[in-house]
């Protein structure tokens, strides 16, 4: 398996012997998942959520990852699902389509085996923050997935972490690049094309709604990059805010 070992010996001088024994339980869980279904190219996993003032959710996975809140569930996202011997409940499936419409593969949950990392290349690095999820649409669009419906990581949220919304406008402009490098590079079907468009205008209506009260120019930039976005009844929302910013409140 391939391991970012200097990450992991770095965590484990900060937290010390507890993060040993949960990283082996989280490790174990998840192979026992691999060991059922070795054709899997990835393994990830629930996780839960806290902050300074104590734990915010138990199960995260859904909270977190705003695809969920598109239609989107665990069940649709994986098409299989079985229970493992150690009473875990596991999914598995081919994810690819579902992933264009948004991640919700948390990164420090993945594990994947080292011939993935070698048949799918280096992450690209000049992605920033997007550069896990365009590393995850490359997996997945070769390999299937397996998920533990299990929290198998506590993940920590902070105000100044890259992914919080203060960073909302830069990690757009960075999933943007990550999606147009997979309708420059990837081979798409039609409608998996049709789907990352459709993501490009969603991504540019919600920027734009995000910018409306404080940087009007660049909300109304984001409306006009992609004009179809103005033909919605929330584009139109958004224009009037931006012209008329006391007339309503989105």
């Amino acid at each position: 398996f391939f391991k970012q070992k200097t990450a992991y010996e770095i965590g484990v001088r900060l937290v010390g012997s507890e993060m040993c024994i949960r990283d082996r339980d989280k490790l174990e869980r998840q192979m026992a998942l691999l060991a059922m279904r070795p054709e899997l190219g990835l393994i990830c996993s629930d996780f839960s959520m806290f902050d300074e003032s104590g734990e915010l959710a138990r199960s995260a996975i859904q909270q977190y990852y705003g695809v969920f809140s598109r239609g989107v569930t665990l069940e649709t996202a994986f098409e299989h699902g079985a229970t493992l011997e150690n009473g875990d409940h596991v999914r598995y499936g081919n994810v690819f389509d579902v992933l264009l419409g948004g991640n919700f593969i948390h990164p420090p949950t993945a594990l994947f085996r080292k011939k993935v990392f070698e048949a799918v290349g280096e992450q690209r690095t000049e992605l920033v923050n997007a550069t896990d999820y365009e590393y995850f649409l490359r997996i997945t669009q070769r390999y299937a997935v397996g998920y533990v419906d299990a929290p198998l990581l506590r993940y920590r949220i902070s105000a100044t972490q890259s992914s919080s919304p203060a960073n909302f406008a830069r990690n757009s402009y960075y999933n943007e690049m990550a999606l147009q490098h997979v309708l420059d590079h990837f081979t798409l079907s039609h409608e998996q094309r049709h789907t990352v468009r459709q993501r490009f205008r969603a991504m540019h209506l919600v920027l734009a709604r995000h910018l409306a009260d404080r940087e009007k120019q660049h909300a109304l930039r984001c409306l006009l990059a992609k004009p179809r976005c103005l033909f919605s009844p929330v584009g139109l929302l958004v224009l009037l805010k931006i012209l008329t910013p006391t007339a309503l409140s989105l």
